[in-house]
């Protein structure tokens, strides 16, 4: 499935007709000539934003049908790491910083990893290395979190670890303590390890049409 024919399908699954999702016209900034993505500098595409978003547009209205998309790694990679010791105090500190969105509506957990060599990502992670990577065998919630996070995050293999038992951990937190539905979506694993889901009520739902 390609990326036009993936928005397609996430658009509908959001209640979004094909017709609607049509009339956007896409950033030159965001896509090239031959139609991929590109790496906008973020100054610009803030200048276009600015250009073309109404003063309405800067204010958050709630609605009753809102979905919340949350970066799983970015969302990790930010939460404070003082005082914490092990993966199971890493966890729970994410759980807490988005908790909030879970009274507001549906959320969908977006785990993506670069795992084929060579990968798309193989420049940004050179451009990023400023340490060798230390490689971890497992991961668990028992296990410490290492004392020289910049030498953790470079791995493909630490991030994948990392992932999986995120995955665990918020499909069963999801079973237990979400009111609204939870999505635990995958970008770039081809695995039967990891289902794209919706978890809602206690039930689990296959989400097989959001799956790479």
């Amino acid at each position: 499935m390609n990326m036009t024919d993936k928005s397609i399908e996430v658009a509908r699954d959001r209640g979004l007709g094909t017709d609607d999702l049509l009339t956007y016209v896409p950033s030159p900034l965001l896509f090239g000539d031959d139609g991929l993505m590109t790496k906008p500098e973020k100054s610009q595409l803030v200048r276009e934003l600015e250009e073309t978003l109404k003063p309405d547009d800067y204010y958050y209205r709630h609605k009753d049908d809102s979905a919340f998309l949350i970066d799983v790694m970015a969302a990790i990679r930010r939460v404070p790491l003082s005082g914490l010791t092990s993966f199971s105090d890493l966890l729970s500190k994410f759980a807490e910083t988005t908790s909030l969105y879970h009274h507001h509506g549906r959320c969908d957990y977006i785990f993506d990893i670069y795992h084929d060599d060579p990968s798309v990502k193989d420049t940004e992670r050179l451009r990023r290395c400023r340490a060798t990577p230390v490689v971890l065998s497992s991961i668990e919630l028992s296990t410490p979190i290492p004392k020289d996070m910049p030498t953790f995050w470079p791995s493909s293999q630490n991030k994948l670890l990392l992932e999986t038992l995120v995955y665990a951990f918020l499909r069963d937190r999801s079973m237990e303590m979400h009111k609204e539905p939870t999505v635990l979506s995958q970008l770039c694993i081809d695995s039967g390890k990891w289902k794209c889901i919706k978890i809602h009520n206690g039930t689990e739902y296959n989400m097989q049409h959001l799956q790479s």
